[in-house]
């Protein structure tokens, strides 16, 4: 989501400027949630809100499209890639919740839930074990498969038991949490879509290698569209049968563009396609050299995005939220002014190279572990339907 482990040469820097524009989403949405309280600016609050729901399954489509390149174009040295990613993924895990936990404490009410880097953190672990293992086909099918499954079973499987409803919030997420928050991540659905996404990752490392710029373009705008349009004709469909209004929850979720948690189809495909609209354009504003200026900006902050994305929380929930409630027009000032200092902020962290510090240090530590030990890595695993090295 938020960064890539490794760097991979050539570097597609359109995925870097996507990332950065992506956080724009993300500011929005937040900077809504904590400056406009009042009652009276419900609407407001609502509309940015909305407007946010690109950042998430955007970013999740972008870190699995960043492992699918890193894969394509590091085979024969992808075990030292593999460990950055766990590395990362549990930086995330442990120091990355806590992080945003000390910043959101008040909102969260004594509640517990899993953030999107808390999933983000899970999905590079398994998804840098398991990319190497499985060719493209078998990603594609076995995504669909926890995606599918994961809504079956928010449907089929009631708990009655504390620990299992637990199991059943963490994994796939419920639309009555009683553990839980509501706003909590589950994981099976989102990693289902960070795997898919390194399948489009290799594909877009394909087409980058054979310089087909053109028809990486046409693609990525053209499964944005058919996201977008698809929900788009799908509502249509369900408003003329009259399904919107069935009684019942799965029913009502499925057919939900804003049903986020658990994530609905129609949640992704919308705002998702969105996000792939996103990358298409910022690919052929690399190309074209268009608003070089902004363009470069824009990949810059999305390498930092990782600390954009935990310092915005310190500024918002702990600075502007003590401002708020105010009206749109002091809003809009507050939100340029913030935004522009964590663009400044962005500039210097990534100036120092400052990423260096996300890290656990499992690389060093696996290094010293005994060989015998090393051995019983998930190498060792048999390949399932992997292709063969290009």
């Amino acid at each position: 989501m938020l960064m890539s482990p490794g760097s991979v040469r050539p570097r597609l820097r359109f995925l870097d400027a996507s990332r950065g524009l992506t956080m724009i989403f993300v500011l929005l949405s937040h900077f809504g949630l904590v400056y406009f309280t009042a009652p009276e600016q419900q609407t407001w609050r609502a509309i940015l809100v909305r407007v946010g729901m690109v950042a998430t399954p955007t970013f999740v489509i972008l870190s699995g499209v960043v492992l699918g390149v890193q894969h394509y174009m590091s085979r024969a040295s992808f075990g030292r890639i593999k460990a950055r990613y766990i590395d990362r993924g549990l930086f995330l895990l442990l120091f990355g919740h806590l992080v945003i936990k000390l910043a959101i404490q008040r909102f969260e009410h004594g509640g517990s839930e899993l953030y999107i880097t808390d999933v983000i953190g899970v999905a590079m672990i398994l998804g840098g074990v398991l990319v190497p293992k499985l060719g493209t086909w078998f990603r594609l099918s076995l995504s669909v498969v926890i995606y599918v499954g994961s809504w079956l079973t928010v449907y089929f499987w009631q708990p009655a038991a504390l620990s299992s409803e637990t199991i059943k919030e963490l994994l796939f997420g419920s639309l009555t949490p009683t553990v839980l928050l509501g706003v909590s991540f589950p994981v099976a659905p989102w990693f289902a879509l960070y795997l898919a996404s390194s399948v489009l990752g290799e594909r877009l490392a394909d087409m980058a290698q054979s310089g087909s710029i053109r028809r990486s373009w046409s693609e990525l705008a053209l499964c944005g569209a058919c996201g977008v349009s698809a929900t788009i004709g799908i509502k249509l469909v369900a408003l003329q049968l009259g399904l919107s209004h069935l009684m019942g929850h799965v029913t009502t979720a499925l057919l939900r563009v804003g049903q986020k948690w658990p994530p609905a189809p129609l949640y992704l495909m919308f705002y998702g396609g969105v996000g792939l609209l996103l990358m298409s354009g910022c690919l052929a504003a690399e190309k074209r050299q268009w608003c070089r200026r902004m363009f470069s900006g824009a990949a810059i902050c999305g390498e930092a995005s990782l600390f954009v994305f935990l310092a915005h929380f310190y500024l918002y929930y702990l600075g502007l939220y003590r401002l708020g409630p105010g009206g749109p027009a002091s809003g809009l000032v507050y939100f340029i002014l913030s935004t522009t200092a964590l663009v400044v902020a962005a500039h210097v962290w990534q100036g120092q190279a400052l990423n260096r510090i996300f890290t656990v240090r499992f690389p060093a530590a696996y290094e010293r572990l005994p060989g015998s030990v090393r051995r019983l890595r998930m190498d060792s695993v048999p390949v399932l339907w992997a292709e063969q090295p290009r």
